[in-house]
């Protein structure tokens, strides 16, 4: 089965685009035509992909083809579209990206790709990590007191210590939740953060 998979934030005029994009080029190709279309309208802010892309990819099989006009359509969040690849290529389903020229098929060495995807990921949240604890010594040696006694205060300075990092993973389309995960912090004091910071 071919699935092409449209995406947009909120300009449904994108949509079109994007399916011109797939239409023109599936006309190309030789005994290729798409069985489905799936689309998403995930909302301005949304950082996840879209449900109905969730469901598709439990659905597919081996020797699907799944067809976006650009690899950003699947999510806009780095670790999620890895995890999005590594499911293709785990599921043998193939991947291709138009505007990207992106193939990813069985050609691939699927099991050291997802071992590649898995690797990028653990030394990212490694190296977040070091400079966490890195960032937190700086405070106590400044004389700033760490730990628990005030309730969220001590959540708040650890996340001071961890602006440079959270804004980073802002920029690469983690979300509010996946962050507050990582930080162990709740939202409210997430968005205390946040605001102090204008973010």
């Amino acid at each position: 089965m071919v699935i092409a998979y449209l995406s947009v934030g909120t300009d449904r005029n994108h949509l079109d685009i994007q399916r011109d994009i797939i239409t023109k080029f599936v006309a190309t190709k030789d005994n290729l035509q798409v069985d489905k279309w799936i689309t998403d309208v995930t909302g301005e802010k949304a950082k996840q992909m879209g449900q109905n892309l969730k469901d598709t990819l439990d659905r597919v099989n081996e020797g699907d083809i799944l067809i976006v006009s650009d690899i950003t359509r699947l999510s806009r969040s780095v670790f999620e579209m890895m995890e999005i690849l590594s499911l293709c290529l785990t599921k043998k389903v193939s991947l291709w990206c138009i505007e990207d020229r992106y193939i990813f098929d069985s050609s691939m060495d699927s099991k050291k790709m997802v071992e590649a995807f898995k690797l990028t990921e653990s030394i990212d949240h490694a190296l977040i990590s070091m400079r966490t604890k890195d960032s937190l010594i700086e405070l106590k040696h400044a004389g700033k007191k760490l730990g628990r006694p005030k309730g969220s205060e001590s959540k708040q300075l650890f996340l001071d210590a961890s602006k440079e990092e959270i804004i980073s993973m802002f920029e690469r389309g983690e979300t509010v939740t996946s962050i507050c995960k990582y930080y162990n912090v709740s939202k409210n004091t997430f968005y205390k953060f946040k605001k102090n910071y204008g973010l």
